[in-house]
């Protein structure tokens, strides 16, 4: 994408190169070239990890879904649990 903005006294037109405009065009490549759904993974990593694991190890998926289910008593978020186990 690209914005208007000012140079001296003109308007002029840029590559939009901030941020957040970045990796909304990397999720729209991703979408577009390779079939991710970049919503369910922005807004639920882990379940989304989750379905994924279990396509390719159901064993692994489900160790994972029973220790965030003991964890969820904790402070813990989902997403903390996750870390901890892939670093383990």
């Amino acid at each position: 994408g690209s914005i208007i903005a000012p140079q001296g006294f003109e308007i002029v037109r840029k590559p939009d190169t901030r941020p957040d405009s970045r990796i909304t065009q990397l999720w729209q490549r991703l979408s577009r070239n390779h079939g991710v759904s970049s919503t369910e993974i922005r807004h639920n990593p882990v379940a989304s990890y989750l379905e994924q694991l279990g396509a390719s190890d159901p064993e692994a998926a489900a160790r994972l879904a029973s220790t965030l289910q003991q964890d969820q008593n904790t402070m813990k978020t989902p997403v903390t649990v996750l870390s901890d186990m892939l670093r383990a």
